[in-house]
């Protein structure tokens, strides 16, 4: 058969051939010899050949098209977490995925940060880590992208700030990239913007401030979610920045700063201005946080005034304004966990006092009186009024206004 396999008949009951074949015709009855002989005994092909079988749908349940990382076979348990750096930049995804997993099972270790291996690495070592991280997160498999932004997390929790402080540009831009990418999933910007997050919050305050307003002039600020994420940021690293002890008064009219300093709040302060024009709701209120953040500083009136043009000024004022004059708007300077949406909260309004109970009663008596009196007087009014149509003569000279305004007499 073409299949390969015998088919069911061949293990039913078969005689052996004979070897003679008598061939009868007309004129002649010749016996010639059988040419066919069997390689193997017919009563051996049942245990030989085994007939197909086909196997129900029951038996057989189709195979799921999704692949489960967490059943899959782990080759790398025997391997080391230096070694396997190496594999980060490959082009295999299955040998990045078994460093990934190795790097995982290496940084989840219940060792103190301060106690861990990875502080011991030399920093040729955790910059080419760094690199391959941010290497694998633009990788086109989500799931592995997603194992390298958890493993990024768990890297910035184990770094000590002078290891970090090296690589944060790398891993800071790196991230930034799959929040604003058009290629990313909403899942993977969470993740992304979960890592930013804590790299703001571990890192140095002035690498990050750098940072950020060079990536507000990236292709990654032209997105919804990129900008909000720039937002938060300002928000979240800005009071780290400033000296704990900042003038709430503004008493002071001393300069800004001077030099690099300068420049570094000049920056800040056109992308604020662009973040409060923005369409989104959550970047106008981060940014309004962060324009509420820099009015602590002393002198800071006297420094926007001459740093910004007509345009921007009056829109600061009218924020400053408007932030003077409420009370219900946030004073949290903390962005949220994940970079998630933060509402205003509204005012509730002031609870019911019931007034006393003497209060009540006296108030009703005096409303039942005054109905009274009003029900009383246009009462006596209609009674006049047909008095006085009864009993003075109508004649057809006089209309019936003049009959009415007439004086009555008895």
């Amino acid at each position: 058969m073409s299949s390969g396999y015998a088919s069911e008949d061949v293990n039913q009951a078969v005689s052996v051939l004979p070897h003679d074949e008598v061939i009868t015709g007309k004129n002649t009855n010749a016996t010639f010899s059988n040419p066919w002989q069997p390689m193997i005994p017919v009563s051996a092909i049942g245990t030989h050949i085994r007939p197909r079988l086909r196997k129900t749908k029951l038996t057989s349940p189709m195979r799921s098209r999704t692949v489960h990382w967490a059943s899959r076979p782990f080759h790398a348990v025997d391997r080391d977490a230096i070694s396997s750096v190496d594999d980060l930049t490959s082009t295999n995804w299955q040998d990045q995925h078994c460093a990934l997993q190795c790097l995982s099972g290496f940084l989840r270790s219940d060792v103190p940060s301060q106690e861990h291996e990875l502080r011991k690495w030399s920093p040729g070592k955790i910059q080419q880590l760094c690199s391959g991280l941010v290497f694998t997160t633009s990788s086109l498999r989500s799931q592995i992208s997603r194992m390298a932004i958890t493993i990024i997390k768990s890297t910035i929790r184990q770094l000590s700030p002078s290891q970090l402080e090296p690589v944060t540009m790398k891993l800071f831009f790196g991230l930034i990239s799959r929040v604003g990418g058009d290629a990313s999933s909403s899942f993977l910007r969470t993740e992304a913007c979960e890592a930013i997050s804590l790299l703001v919050s571990q890192a140095s305050p002035f690498i990050i401030v750098t940072c950020l307003n060079d990536a507000c002039h990236s292709i990654q600020a032209r997105s919804v979610a990129g900008r909000r994420c720039l937002a938060h940021c300002y928000a979240s690293v800005l009071p780290r920045l400033l000296p704990p002890k900042a003038s709430l008064s503004k008493a002071s009219d001393k300069p800004i700063g001077t030099g690099k300093r300068k420049d570094i709040f000049d920056k800040i302060l056109f992308h604020v201005v662009s973040f409060l024009r923005d369409g989104d709701l959550e970047t106008r209120t981060c940014a309004k946080k962060v324009l509420q953040i820099l009015s602590t500083i002393p002198g800071f009136e006297t420094h926007y005034k001459v740093a910004l043009n007509e345009h921007d000024r009056n829109a600061v004022n009218e924020i400053l304004d408007k932030l003077a004059n409420s009370k219900t708007f946030e004073t949290s300077l903390k962005p949220a966990d994940g970079l998630r949406h933060q509402r205003r909260l509204r005012s509730q309004p002031p609870p019911y006092r019931s007034p006393p109970v003497g209060k009540v009663h006296l108030s009703l008596c005096e409303a039942d009186s005054s109905r009274r009196s009003d029900w009383h007087q246009s009462l006596l009014s209609l009674h006049e009024l047909g008095t006085r149509l009864l009993t003075t003569p109508v004649t057809t000279d006089l209309s019936t206004s003049e009959v009415i305004s007439r004086p009555y007499t008895k």
